[in-house]
């Protein structure tokens, strides 16, 4: 068997362990075992259990974003469409990574880089979609007031940080040199 074939096979059969038993109750020994395999040949493949799970995780999130764009470039897809498409996609990846694998890697330093730029990617994604959608006027308004009221601790910190961010990017907008109409503008598409 080929190196490429047995390293396919032996991401494949780690995705399926790490789903099952997360990245903290998955050693090398566990893989090679399963894998009926010498240590030493899974170690020349994969240098480190990191250096693996972090392969199965980027193909985990890689696949999830090809289906995506594929079902998007598929169908003509209206705004609506597109959301429904974005949101599956997010909960296909959660799911697929299961929750104990998803506590493991948010919670260890050696995946926190991978984690933030995935959570960074679907973060864009539905930001994009929603405001595509409510462009096309297919978002109903809903109250601040109504929305505050519901407002978990969690929240509280996101909407604080979220409004330090938008008044850090005014200050900033404002000591440019931008004319009034396209400020209007910008303020428009970048905080609606």
């Amino acid at each position: 068997m080929n190196q490429e074939t047995l390293r396919c096979r032996i991401l494949d059969y780690t995705k399926r362990e790490m789903y099952q038993h997360g990245a903290d109750g998955l050693t090398m020994d566990d893989i090679a075992r399963g894998m009926k395999m010498s240590k030493r040949t899974l170690y020349k493949l994969f240098p480190s259990k990191t250096s693996l799970f972090r392969v199965c995780l980027s193909d985990f999130a890689n696949g999830i974003r090809s289906r995506i764009q594929q079902k998007q470039i598929r169908m003509d897809s209206s705004c609506m469409e597109a959301l429904f498409i974005t949101v599956d996609g997010y909960l296909t990846l959660l799911h697929s990574l299961g929750k104990k694998l998803l506590m493991d890697i948010a919670a260890d330093r050696e995946y926190r880089a991978a984690f933030e730029r995935e959570e960074a990617f679907w973060l864009q994604q539905l930001i994009d979609v929603l405001t595509h959608c409510k462009i096309c006027g297919y978002l109903l308004p809903v109250s601040y007031t109504h929305l505050r009221a519901h407002e978990t601790r969690h929240d509280l910190v996101c909407r604080l940080l979220l409004e330090k961010k938008k008044d850090i990017a005014k200050s900033r907008i404002n000591e440019t040199t931008i004319n009034q109409k396209e400020f209007e503008i910008y303020k428009r598409i970048r905080y609606t």
